[in-house]
């Protein structure tokens, strides 16, 4: 995760208790794989991404990068 105004790395996250799914579930939420914020298993992830998801993020990301905000950063911190 790109760290943008002093957004929380993954070794932050998982000191703080962050659950993994929750961040594998963000970064497939990013990416347009799920449709909305979810935990999601990582043996679960691939069968989700594919070239043509790929494309789009890159597509997307280009231009407007994803950033850990305060929404993503709340969601993450849910129990």
């Amino acid at each position: 995760m790109a760290k943008r105004r002093g957004s929380a790395g993954l070794a932050s996250l998982r000191d703080a208790g962050v659950d993994p799914a929750r961040i594998v579930g963000l970064v497939a939420w990013w990416i347009g794989a799920r449709p909305a914020l979810e935990p999601l298993d990582a043996e679960r992830f691939p069968a989700l991404v594919d070239a043509p998801i790929l494309r789009a993020w890159h597509a997307r990301a280009a231009e407007r990068p994803p950033t850990l905000d305060e929404r993503s950063l709340a969601w993450l911190h849910e129990a």
